[in-house]
């Protein structure tokens, strides 16, 4: 078993190799709710979360957080979205307190997010792999290897300086 100090730099090292906005995604919510409610395009991931990217610990804007906190939707089971939608359609949900429900809201192609028509931020469909993981597909990962080597040079002469100490 490593000493503790070495378990700790460990992890902070593992979770370079993992980092929270890509390892998490929303696989089909956007495609999902567009077939629900028969929208012409997906909603963009601004829907729910509050960076264009999602990922995790993004979703925080009135209708990602009615979703989530009311409704108990987790991450990545679609799955369970046409009963949230049936849910909030039976409940008249209106998570920006506008007067018009959620999915009367997104029918109407406007936003449950804001009082007011503000238009819907739609994007056309290209995949079905859901807000940060879309995002993330072309992202430069040039930054995270210069960031991984410096974590290992520092993990590396921690090690050393306690064993030598």
């Amino acid at each position: 078993m490593l000493p503790r100090m070495q378990r700790r730099y460990f992890v902070i090292v593992l979770g370079l190799f993992f980092p929270a906005g890509t390892a998490l995604g929303s696989p089909g919510y956007p495609a999902t709710i567009a077939s629900e409610l028969e929208l012409p395009c997906e909603p963009a991931c601004t829907l729910c979360h509050t960076r264009a990217t999602g990922g995790f610990a993004t979703v925080n804007t009135p209708f990602g957080l009615t979703v989530r906190m009311d409704e108990g939707l987790t991450c990545c089971d679609a799955s369970l979205l046409p009963g949230v939608l049936a849910e909030l359609r039976q409940n008249e949900t209106d998570s920006d307190g506008d007067g018009a429900s959620d999915t009367e809201e997104l029918e109407a192609l406007t936003s449950p997010n804001t009082e007011g028509d503000v238009d819907l931020a739609c994007e056309a469909a290209a995949d079905d792999s859901g807000c940060s993981v879309r995002a993330a597909v072309g992202a430069p990962r040039s930054g995270r290897a210069a960031l991984l080597v410096a974590a290992v040079f520092v993990v590396v002469a921690a090690v050393r300086r306690r064993r030598f100490a």
